[in-house]
C-alpha cells in the first residue's frame, strides 16, 4: 500500500498544484490562458489513465461535475466516457477461460470502460458479448480507495475548506456506489 500512496501521491500532486492555481484564477475572475488551461486538463487526464481503472471512474464522473471541474477540464475528462484504454487481453482472457470454460471464442474487442470490458464471442454456437471485470478490478479499487483517503488530509493544505468538504463527500459517494 506504501508504494503505491507515494506513486499516486508523486504522480498526482503537480497535476493538483495546478489545478489550484487555475482555480484560484477563475475564483479571483483572472484572465486564463485557454491553451495553457487545456494542456494541464490533458496532462492530469493523462495521469488518472496512468494510474488506472479507480482514476479513470473518478475523472469519469468527474467529468459531469461542473460544480468541481472548470469547462476545460470537463471536456478533457469527457474523453474518458469512450477512450479508456484495455486491460492486457491476455489477462482478461484468462478470467474469461475460468468463467466460461475453453468453449468460448472471442471474435474482438467491442468496448473498453474503466472497471472492464466488452468481446464480441461466439459460445456453444451462438454469437454474444461477454463482459468482463478488469483483472483484480476489486482489489485495485479497494486499495486505491484506501490510499485516496488517507491522501485526502492533504487537500486542506491546498485548497479551501468547502472545497476540501465537497471532495470528501464525493469520495465517500464513490466509495460505496463503486460496484453497484
Amino acid at each position: 500500500m506504501i508504494k503505491r500512496l507515494l506513486k499516486v501521491f508523486f504522480k498526482l500532486t503537480p497535476r493538483v498544484l495546478a489545478y489550484r492555481a487555475f482555480r484560484n484564477r477563475i475564483l479571483k475572475e483572472m484572465p486564463i490562458d485557454e491553451k495553457e488551461i487545456a494542456e494541464e486538463a490533458k496532462k492530469f487526464v493523462d495521469t488518472l489513465i496512468e494510474l488506472g481503472p479507480t482514476f479513470i471512474k473518478f475523472g469519469q464522473i468527474l467529468s459531469v461535475r461542473p460544480d468541481i471541474m472548470p469547462e476545460a477540464y470537463i471536456k478533457e475528462l469527457a474523453r474518458l466516457q469512450d477512450d479508456v484504454p484495455p486491460a492486457p487481453f491476455n489477462q482478461v482472457s484468462k478470467i474469461i477461460e475460468e468463467e466460461l470454460g475453453d468453449s468460448v471464442k472471442i471474435l474482438k474487442e467491442l468496448s473498453s470502460a474503466s472497471l472492464g470490458q466488452v468481446y464480441l464471442g461466439e459460445y456453444k454456437g451462438k454469437i454474444v458479448a461477454i463482459k468482463v471485470n478488469r483483472p483484480r478490478i476489486k482489489e485495485i479499487v479497494n486499495e486505491d480507495i484506501q490510499v485516496v483517503k488517507k491522501l485526502l488530509p492533504l487537500l486542506r493544505f491546498v485548497f479551501d475548506e468547502s472545497f476540501t468538504e465537497i471532495i470528501k463527500v464525493f469520495l465517500e459517494e464513490f466509495s460505496r456506489r463503486i460496484f453497484e
